[in-house]
Parts: structure tokens; C-alpha cells; sequence
């Protein structure tokens, strides 16, 4: 597997306990009021979906900025939790940028992330 360019953006822990949980936003911007968090698939977790860096470029153009979750199930962390408690966390995500001043969220996810948001849409 090819090595990919370093991605400048703030880590955030969205989470402190039980477990921390992170966000890689990108770029950085404390005065963009809108935000996609995107969830990666089975296996995957922050940094490992190739087209997010350039889709984080594209939306930045236009004043958005993009977070990369990380979720308990994240990487190798698949099936020690369930759907639900993934929801969970993705509404803990919302509530922190939330919080952050962001007022636009939009979730998106990618091949087995996606479903997480069924359940995340009753949960923030």
C-alpha cells in the first residue's frame, strides 16, 4: 500500500470516558459554522479512506470543514460494540461540535459506516 501525503488539521477528543474518542477535522477552522463527520467502514477509522482528504479540499472551498470519527468500533475495534453504541458515540460527536459553535452537521458514511446513522438520527 502506497503512503499518503500528511493531512494539516486538529485532533479533537470528543469523549474522555470510558474510552477517549476522536476527530481529525480538516482544515482547521474555528470560524466555519458548518461540518461533515464522516464515519469510515468495517476495518477502517481516521486517515484510512483515501478520497475524505480531497473531498475535505473540495467542501473547504466552499466553507466547510470535514471531521474523520473515531468510534470504538473503529479499526480493529469491530464487533466488540454494537450499531447502537455506535450511534451513541456519533451523538456525542454532534454534541461536542455542537458545543463548538458549528451549527450545520451533515453525517456521512462510508460502505458499512453508513448505517450507523439510522439509529444516530434519534440520538442528537
Amino acid at each position: 500500500m502506497e503512503a499518503r501525503s500528511p493531512v494539516a488539521g486538529v485532533l479533537h477528543t470528543y469523549r474522555l470516558s470510558p474510552s477517549p474518542l476522536t476527530a481529525f477535522e480538516s482544515p482547521s477552522s474555528t470560524s466555519s459554522t458548518s461540518i461533515l463527520l464522516f464515519v469510515a467502514g468495517l476495518t477502517e477509522g481516521i486517515g484510512s479512506v483515501g478520497f475524505v482528504p480531497p473531498l475535505a479540499d473540495a467542501l473547504a472551498a466552499v466553507g466547510w470543514t470535514t471531521a474523520q470519527l473515531q468510534l470504538t468500533s473503529s479499526y480493529s475495534g469491530w464487533g466488540s460494540g454494537s450499531v447502537v453504541q455506535d450511534a451513541a458515540e456519533i451523538g456525542e460527536a454532534v454534541a461536542y461540535f455542537r458545543r463548538a459553535g458549528k451549527e450545520r452537521i451533515v453525517l456521512m458514511g462510508h460502505s458499512t459506516g453508513g448505517p450507523h446513522f439510522m439509529p444516530a438520527r434519534n440520538t442528537s
